[in-house]
């Protein structure tokens, strides 16, 4: 078959821009595919939950002004309004993580014939301090009783305002005047620890070598530290 100049031209012409078309993408479509082939492969994770973070609160509860009975009184109410001595929480969030107990303007002729018990919501007890300080009159004596002071309180020695560890001198359980519960001799209060701090505390006070209650404190107060979770704003 015979072919005509005007047709083989034309046959080029066509074939040229289908090459131009067709080779120049295409080889452009390759190149980026290699080069998306060569990526490393990425993981995504699915998102994470964010956790409830906490915060530590601390408070004070105060209770009354104490005075003392004496060892054997069979009606303890009638010596001593304030026996037991007591500081009603409520409405507070949160688990104990510590406890620390203040007593305020002690004063007393004899310390060594002080005993003091705690008792928690929930029938923890803690014989914070019994038979120290000797046989040296006292006036208006702070302390503060916190597991985590430096020293126990003297056996001894004089009372001094300060810091101490709760401590039960006698290393044996005492028997407080009812309504008090049996307790051992356990001074720590880290037995609270861990516990919900709502509900009545109790301290009984009272003194075990006196014909008649011969001393008091102006107040006594707990304070409590709780872990809670914080409020989203």
């Amino acid at each position: 078959m015979k072919t005509t100049m005007f047709e083989t031209e034309t046959r080029r012409t066509a074939n040229k821009t289908i090459h131009r078309k067709t080779s120049v993408p295409t080889r452009i479509a390759l190149i980026a595919l290699t080069a998306l082939l060569a990526l490393p492969a990425i993981s995504i994770d699915p998102p994470v939950a964010a956790k409830g973070t906490q915060r530590t609160v601390t408070r004070t509860f105060r209770g009354p002004t104490v005075e003392l009975i004496t060892t054997g009184n069979t009606s303890p109410i009638s010596a001593s309004a304030s026996y037991p001595s007591e500081i009603t929480i409520d409405g507070r969030k949160g688990k104990i993580r510590d406890v620390n107990v203040r007593l305020t303007n002690l004063d007393h002729a004899r310390p060594d014939d002080l005993e003091l018990l705690l008792v928690g919501p929930q029938g923890q007890t803690a014989i914070v301090l019994a038979d120290v300080g000797g046989t040296t009159l006292i006036t208006d004596v702070s302390l503060r009783l916190d597991d985590e002071a430096a020293t126990l309180l003297p056996d001894a020695s004089t009372l001094q305002s300060g810091s101490f560890q709760p401590t039960n001198a006698t290393g044996a359980a005492i028997t407080f005047n009812a309504p008090a519960p049996s307790a051992n001799a356990s001074a720590a209060l880290s037995v609270f620890d861990g516990t919900d701090p709502n509900g009545t505390w109790r301290l009984f006070a009272q003194d075990d070598d006196a014909p008649t209650g011969i001393g008091f404190f102006d107040s006594w107060a707990l304070e409590i530290t709780a872990k809670v979770k914080k409020r989203k704003r």
